[in-house]
């Protein structure tokens, strides 16, 4: 049994079990046929032949699910500069933001109405007890710890952009205060030498380890009075 919802096609497979078969994905992938896969890239991701050992982010969007490449989808968005990392933070596994199955037939990964679900499992958007979670209507994610939306002892963060747009590239945050100002509200310091504090922070205001950054952690040094 088959069910039309835009260029999502709904299959019923044999023995009662159900999964998304997209037409964009059958179509850009090749397959003839809906049937379950065993690398997560023959569905989505950029890189339909990527090896086992390869980055995590070669399985993220684009392409998403129906086959787009365009980041104001929904499937798409901030992907892949969440999973790619940067020089300012570490990298991203898709497991913070989604239950990632053991095999792609698993029960939970297609078995369930798209979009795919989002479950913060991570340490650091719910970091210092934040409720982090997203909106689907402003396609936002709130409350988070890693983008400011919650600070440290609940306090404000002082961040510009603490609820950035998922498909808006040019809502993300761009500079450090974005996520928390700089330097963040009383009762941090008044004061923008960061490194003298924080010593994954070079004095030109450059990381000098990313990893540790956006981590859950806020990691800084006490220098002796």
């Amino acid at each position: 049994m088959t069910g039309r919802m835009g260029a999502l096609w709904w299959v019923v497979l044999s023995g009662g079990s159900a999964a998304w078969a997209l037409s964009g994905c059958l179509d850009t992938r090749g397959f003839e046929k809906w049937e379950a896969q065993e690398e997560c890239t023959q569905c989505h991701g950029g890189t339909l032949d990527a090896p086992k050992e390869a980055p995590e982010w070669i399985a993220a969007p684009p392409y998403n699910l129906a086959g787009e490449t365009d980041p104001e989808a929904r499937g798409n968005g901030a992907h892949e500069a969440h999973l790619r990392g940067s020089g300012q933070s570490r990298t991203l596994l898709c497991s913070e933001c989604h239950v990632v199955p053991e095999t792609t037939d698993a029960p939970g990964h297609m078995d369930s109405p798209y979009p795919a679900e989002i479950i913060f499992s991570s340490r650091v958007a719910s970091a210092f007890e934040a409720t982090p979670y997203f909106d689907p209507t402003t396609q936002t994610c709130k409350q988070t710890f890693c983008h400011g939306g919650y600070f440290v002892g609940g306090r404000p963060s002082g961040g510009q952009v603490t609820e950035p747009k998922w498909t808006d590239r040019s809502d993300g945050p761009r500079a450090c205060d974005g996520c928390h100002g700089q330097p963040p509200p009383d009762p941090h310091p008044l004061t923008d030498s960061c490194s003298d504090c924080h010593k994954n922070i070079a004095s030109d205001g450059t990381f000098t380890h990313p990893e540790l950054h956006v981590d859950g952690n806020v990691t800084f040094y006490l220098p002796s009075p």
